[in-house]
């Protein structure tokens, strides 16, 4: 039996409801393939998310020279004084 990337099997993917997934994290759906596209979230302390990138292809994913950036922005603000901070 082939074997997708870690060890997971391609019957193992099968068994997942991709409309579910997509209703759940806006991933959108490429119905013709029944495959979802890139979605990639980076979450704040409190899990909250503070960005999200939806893809329909290779462009719009995020890297993680664009992760490193919004980090260092957002620890900067976090230490920044009181009235330093921008919006």
């Amino acid at each position: 039996m082939s074997r997708l990337a870690e060890g997971v099997r391609p019957d193992y993917v099968t068994i997942l409801d991709y409309h579910e997934i997509s209703r759940q994290t806006g991933a959108f759906i490429e119905h013709e393939r029944k495959i979802l596209h890139a979605t990639g979230f980076l979450l704040k302390p409190d899990l909250r998310i503070h960005v999200a990138a939806y893809s329909t292809g290779a462009i719009g994913r995020l890297t993680p020279n664009d992760v490193t950036s919004v980090v260092r922005q957002a620890a900067a603000q976090t230490t920044a004084p009181q009235g330093d901070r921008s919006c």
